[in-house]
């Protein structure tokens, strides 16, 4: 065989190849076209009515799901609400410390004023000097509740009725209620302890208190104005809630001031 015929046949030989795989190509892509029409094909022919089932099933799913969860919230919400009933009545059944007020503690803290260190005469002449302006400060409507306070805050049982006796036999509260005036006491001066006798069977301390009392109808200028000087006693006294001091007093005396 001569070149050239070899030439020739190498030529014939690519030709067939080359054909070969054309038609091998057209085969797979007429293949894959045909699957694409199925695959659409199928899709096409499937019933509308299923695909809105399919979406009302879903629905149907995501209601009921939110369902579970308002009925969770809605149990744990009332479980809570009767956990927090059952702690507030605990709480408020649970017994309490309670504090008793005593009138007369002598028994348990029996510390006599004469012996008290912390009862000293600036602490007696003040007490004095307190009494007399908490009773000679009232008025025309609440000269009751304050001779009351006072006598039960600074004087003994004895002293608070003398005082009553006192006030009435004076007719200063008829003559003030008459009126419709106010009366208004200040100290002048610092009230000074004149005499103590801690050896008697009862201590006492005599305090004077220069004072000065004053009667108002409704003006800033009053429309009488006194001068006294108060005598007032004071003895040993069971302690009690409103009185601490162990001393009370016993006696008021009212001398006009020079």
């Amino acid at each position: 065989m001569t070149a050239h015929q070899l030439s020739v046949c190498l030529a014939l030989n690519q030709i067939v190849q080359f054909h070969l795989l054309y038609i091998s190509q057209r085969n797979r892509s007429a293949v894959v076209s045909k699957d694409k029409s199925n695959e659409n094909a199928e899709i096409g022919s499937c019933d509308p009515s299923l695909w809105l089932r399919k979406q009302v099933d879903e629905k149907d799913k995501e209601i009921a799901k939110l369902r579970r969860w308002l009925v969770f919230v809605f149990f744990a919400f009332i479980v809570s609400a009767v956990l927090a009933m059952i702690i507030f009545a605990a709480f408020n059944a649970y017994p309490k410390v309670k504090a008793v007020q005593t009138v007369d503690n002598s028994v348990i803290c029996p510390i006599e004023a004469s012996k008290n260190p912390r009862v000293t005469d600036v602490v007696i002449s003040e007490f004095g000097k307190s009494a007399i302006l908490s009773v000679y400060n009232f008025d025309f409507l609440n000269w009751r509740d304050v001779i009351n306070n006072a006598g039960s805050m600074y004087f003994t049982e004895g002293g608070k009725d003398s005082l009553m006796k006192q006030i009435a036999q004076s007719q200063t509260v008829g003559t003030i209620v008459q009126n419709n005036l106010t009366m208004r006491t200040t100290a002048t001066d610092v009230p000074q302890i004149e005499n103590r006798d801690l050896h008697a069977a009862e201590p006492s301390w005599t305090v004077r208190v220069p004072i000065t009392t004053q009667f108002f109808l409704g003006d800033k200028q009053p429309k009488e104005t006194h001068r006294f000087i108060a005598t007032v006693t004071i003895v040993e006294h069971p302690r009690s809630y409103l009185n601490y001091n162990g001393i009370a007093v016993k006696t008021i005396t009212l001398t006009p001031a020079r």
